[in-house]
């Protein structure tokens, strides 16, 4: 029967939640969050937490994906709740070094936080959705993609809905856009009321008919 299974660990990761957490050659890999705090890596093999080199600023609000040996992280935030800030370029985890990058400049008018991100066999990372302004304002259903090798940045027709704090999958070749919510303080109203502007549907781009 399926079910959850809890592991008797050796060490602890750091408590943090608007984090990451990514797969890498066998090791898992928990970073960011509030705070600027160790990344705390998983060990299956031996069910043990280490930890690695901090980041050199606060990172949030980001779905990490796996680019050769590196994990970049773009799609981010940095600062406090509410307003919180789209980083102005991508920063990357080299797990082999335990050090981190920066990478490329992200077009000013293309910055937000909470963004979907997915690498795709095309080589290219597509970054969909995301809020600009923190958790004030701003919801997104900007579609983009950037190429690592070179840092262009393309800007796609935008998804049907906007959404931010949701994550996308592609499988085969479609990508996946699902959960998350439109964030912020609308019509007046309290923050509190952020929570229930939640989204069901699940929107879907195929990459072979661009729909």
């Amino acid at each position: 029967m399926p079910g959850w299974v809890t592991l008797d660990c050796n060490g602890t990761p750091h408590c943090r939640h608007e984090n990451g957490f990514a797969c890498y050659a066998g090791k898992f890999y928990l970073f960011g969050g509030r705070r600027i705090q160790p990344v705390d890596i998983f060990d299956p093999e031996t069910n043990t937490w280490t930890h690695g080199a901090p980041p050199p600023i606060e990172i949030h609000h980001f779905q990490p994906v796996i680019v050769g040996h590196q994990i970049w992280l773009l799609g981010t935030m940095t600062g406090l709740f509410p307003r919180e800030t789209p980083l102005e370029t991508v920063y990357i985890y080299d797990p082999e070094a335990d050090r981190w990058l920066e990478g490329p400049e992200i077009p000013q008018a293309r910055r937000r936080g909470a963004s979907g991100c997915a690498l795709h066999s095309d080589g290219w990372i597509y970054v969909v959705g995301g809020i600009v302004d923190g958790h004030h304002a701003d919801t997104q259903a900007w579609f983009d993609r950037i190429n690592p090798e070179t840092g262009e940045w393309q800007i796609l027709p935008d998804a049907p809905k906007k959404r931010d704090h949701a994550p996308c999958a592609i499988v085969g070749d479609n990508l996946f856009f699902f959960g998350g919510r439109e964030t912020g303080r609308h019509n007046g109203t309290d923050y509190n009321a952020l929570f229930f502007a939640t989204i069901g549907d699940v929107d879907v781009f195929n990459f072979a008919t661009k729909e």
